[in-house]
């Protein structure tokens, strides 16, 4: 009996901190140390299928907003960004000042 195998992994050199899985967009968005955000087809995992840069420290969230098809990630600089899922573009940019 032959049973074929679905690759269901990615390699990421640096490791991921977070994902997040968007049902409406059918991504999983994953972040980690290296400061790029890499977006996959959930049945494709081999290759990201497009890659969003922008933060300068290590992403330490993401979260989707399925309603507008938007992505907010959160480095650890407590830098928030804002990215369109249709052209992958930084939408708007929330830097959290210091707590005193």
């Amino acid at each position: 009996m032959c049973v074929s195998r679905i690759n269901r992994q990615a390699s990421i050199a640096r490791g991921i901190n977070t994902f997040c899985y968007c049902s409406k967009a059918q991504l999983i968005a994953t972040g980690g140390c290296d400061k790029t955000i890499r977006l996959f087809n959930p049945f494709l995992l081999n290759k990201p299928t497009s890659k969003l840069t922008g933060h300068l420290f290590t992403i330490v969230d993401i979260v989707c907003n399925e309603k507008d098809q938007q992505l907010i990630s959160l480095s650890s600089e407590r830098v928030f960004k804002v990215w369109d899922l249709f052209t992958y573009k930084c939408l708007q940019v929330i830097i959290k000042n210091a707590l005193i």
